[in-house]
């Protein structure tokens, strides 16, 4: 695992190393054009840079209701940020990325139908973006949550994004996603232990992998059901036979958490 992490790290800095590298070689080129009065390219090359040093890699964590989608983002993030409530699902995307700080901002319409931001404590997040019974938010003018937290690997630039959960393709939250999908680097599909893989959820797999070129089937809550290697098994049969190259990997996000807490080695390892 030390071995792991190293190489994760190495990983992360080669990236970093490469796109400095290649900022450099955008400024040097962009001096070049302004010297021969190319104007017009340097202007071009401006937003390239910018692009290249403000990178961002959005990955998804999709799937359908009350699969564990936002207790694995919590484990990702090693903070309970996002409601994982066991009867009210999660109603409004909430993307999470690094910050100096930790800090929560509501992306909604006001009363006259225009676009405004509200900075909102980390503690209110469940109330403004999950289904809770009396709310007493207008959650159909919620479009959006975005946390940023000090979590050190999310300095890379990768943005996790709790998905509500899409309810079949069908639904207009389906239709959401696909939208979503369109601008994802990743997907994480979440799926749990408890049975294999439905019709509807291939078929979710079947457009993703269509509008993003990285996708991961994750098997959530393997720590509540001692049969989970027979589900992957089966599941691991129907990707198969869907002609779909999809891996999955096997999690329990709780019980990372629940290690995490009580700075348990060996439950952290299990």
């Amino acid at each position: 695992e030390p071995l792991d992490h190293v190489a994760e790290a190495a990983s992360v800095d080669l990236r970093q190393a490469r796109r400095l590298e290649l900022g450099e070689l955008l400024g040097n080129v962009t001096q070049l054009a302004d010297v021969a009065g190319r104007a017009d390219l340097a202007q071009r090359l401006g937003p390239k840079r910018d692009q290249l040093e403000h990178r961002q890699v959005r990955v998804l964590v999709a799937g359908d209701f009350k699969q564990g989608k936002s207790t694995l983002t919590n484990a990702l993030v090693a903070t309970e940020v996002c409601p994982a409530d066991p009867d009210f699902a999660t109603a409004v995307p909430t993307a999470i990325s690094h910050g100096d700080r930790a800090q929560a901002v509501i992306h909604r319409d006001n009363d006259a139908g225009t676009p405004e931001a509200d900075q909102i404590g980390l503690d209110e997040v469940a109330r403004w973006t999950s289904e809770t019974d009396g709310a007493d938010v207008d959650r159909d003018r919620v479009r959006s949550c975005t946390i940023h937290l000090p979590v050190e690997w999310l300095r890379t630039g990768v943005e996790l994004v709790d998905m509500p959960g899409y309810g079949g393709l069908d639904a207009t939250a389906g239709a959401r996603v696909v939208t979503e999908l369109r601008q994802a680097d990743a997907v994480l599909f979440v799926s749990d232990a408890s049975q294999e893989l439905t019709q509807p959820e291939l078929d979710f797999l079947r457009t993703a992998v269509q509008h993003c070129p990285n996708v991961t089937c994750v098997m959530s809550k393997i720590d509540a059901y001692v049969d989970w290697r027979v589900i992957r098994d089966v599941n691991t049969r129907h990707l198969l036979n869907a002609n779909l190259d999809v891996p999955i990997v096997p999690v329990s996000a709780l019980l990372h958490l629940s290690a995490r807490s009580r700075l348990h080695t060996e439950l952290s390892l299990e």
